[in-house]
């Protein structure tokens, strides 16, 4: 058995898809063993994180009635043309009174949608937090000596919390 954080369990169920063409009986059963494992615990790991983002949802309906909020304020405050078109420079419209918008914006962030932002960061620090949390995987190790010489370090970097020294 071996502790790993969740995170580190996502990033080795990645990363060993990486020594998956190897050549070597140790690393071929190293692989397969290991790579039902942790694809089995990565499904958990992300269903239990999709739990946690569904119950913030709500914060999304409310996101987009923040953008939408925020494109208005653009569209209010854009410079225009003689023709009543929106000024672009270098892509983005060019506002006519950028202190005014500022002021406008920040009202709009830091006031009407502050709860929405905060409860935002709650969901992220809740996320975070979840994949901090350590578990305990049966995994097989790899011995330092039966590591095939073609291994590369980006490889070797990716798997190195299961190769014993």
């Amino acid at each position: 058995m071996i502790t790993l954080t969740k995170k580190e369990v996502l990033n080795l169920n990645t990363a060993i898809g990486a020594v998956a063409n190897l050549k070597g009986l140790d690393v071929a059963f190293f692989y397969t063993k290991n790579k039902r494992v942790l694809k089995d615990n990565a499904k958990t790991i992300n269903s239990e994180i999709d739990k946690i983002q569904k119950s913030y949802s709500h914060v999304d309906k409310k996101l987009k009635e923040f953008n939408n909020c925020h494109q208005e304020l653009i569209i209010k405050h854009a410079k225009k043309d003689d023709k009543g078109e929106k000024v672009q420079v270098k892509g983005d419209n060019d506002i006519e009174d950028i202190k005014a918008f500022e002021k406008e914006y920040l009202e709009l962030k830091d006031v009407k949608f502050k709860a929405t932002f905060d409860e935002q960061a709650k969901g992220r620090k809740e996320v975070e937090d979840h994949l901090e949390k350590k578990v305990q995987i049966d995994l097989s190790k790899l011995n330092k000596d039966k590591l095939p010489s073609d291994i590369t370090g980006q490889q070797l970097e990716g798997i190195m919390c299961v190769i014993n020294e």
